[in-house]
């Protein structure tokens, strides 16, 4: 339940995110938009809502939009939000974690998409097509989403690694957030979860191939306890993308819990 205070918070968060109006260098009272004015954002939008009498969020949707966004203006704004919410603490408020279900699919495979598309995320040239595909390749209690008001942003799963009984602890992690909310700490929110639940069910090792240019999920495994045991030399070739038929190098990196699997 959140307090009167967080739930302002939250609605301000959340129109200024959404809202359809282009942020304009502007210092006149008159025209700023007051979700902007109370976060402190630098760019005012405008609107000519004002915050009712007891301090809450006045809806700015009915307002004609002032210009409309491009797609990378989108991007752009989305990306500078993220970053505000990260500082000011708007997404904690915003955001939970909660299991991956079939609903979440589209989201889940748009975002996987999108991090096919930078080149540097998986050999993958594709994501599965299907849910039904998806839940074979992977451990259905150890596949988790970040939401914000209830849009999928990011998504965190374990597959297998091997089927003999020996190695029934042995999964690989995987790690994908929508482009509009990375570094905004929701890569590692995911993946902190991810390691406590696949702990819950009993995995004592998490393994993860990262390309040496993917510097910022190198960063991220380390940080969170994972060691890079070497660098697998020209293991595959990319076959989609700017560097298809190009060898890929891959840093193998584990992370082996200290409180499952010592029985």
């Amino acid at each position: 339940m959140r307090s009167l205070y967080e739930e302002d918070q939250f609605n301000i968060y959340r129109a200024v995110l959404f809202c359809p109006y282009r942020f304009v260098l502007d210092d006149s009272k008159n025209s700023i938009c007051p979700g902007c004015y109370r976060i402190g954002f630098p760019f005012r939008a405008i609107s000519n809502n004002e915050l009712d009498y007891d301090g809450r969020w006045v809806d700015c949707y009915g307002s004609p939009p002032a210009v409309v966004f491009s797609q990378e203006e989108v991007r752009i704004r989305a990306s500078v939000l993220a970053a505000v919410a990260k500082y000011a603490g708007m997404l904690n408020i915003m955001k939970k974690i909660s299991l991956m279900k079939s609903e979440h699919w589209p989201a889940v495979k748009k975002i996987y998409q999108e991090g096919i598309d930078t080149g540097n995320a998986t050999f993958q040239d594709s994501p599965p097509q299907t849910w039904e595909e998806w839940s074979d390749r992977h451990i259905s209690n150890c596949s988790i989403v970040c939401l914000v008001d209830d849009r999928v942003i990011g998504w965190a799963a374990v597959s297998p690694v091997s089927g003999r009984r020996v190695y029934q602890g042995l999964g690989e992690a995987s790690v994908y957030v929508t482009a509009e909310y990375r570094r905004a700490g929701i890569g590692e929110l995911l993946l902190r979860k991810l390691i406590a639940k696949s702990e819950q069910e009993g995995y004592w090792t998490l393994q993860a191939g990262i390309f040496p240019e993917n510097t910022s999920s190198l960063q991220l495994h380390q940080k969170l306890g994972f060691q890079v045991v070497g660098t697998r030399k020209k293991i595959g070739k990319m076959n989609y993308g700017k560097l298809s038929g190009t060898w890929r190098d891959v840093v193998f990196m584990e992370r082996r819990s200290t409180t499952v699997g010592f029985d």
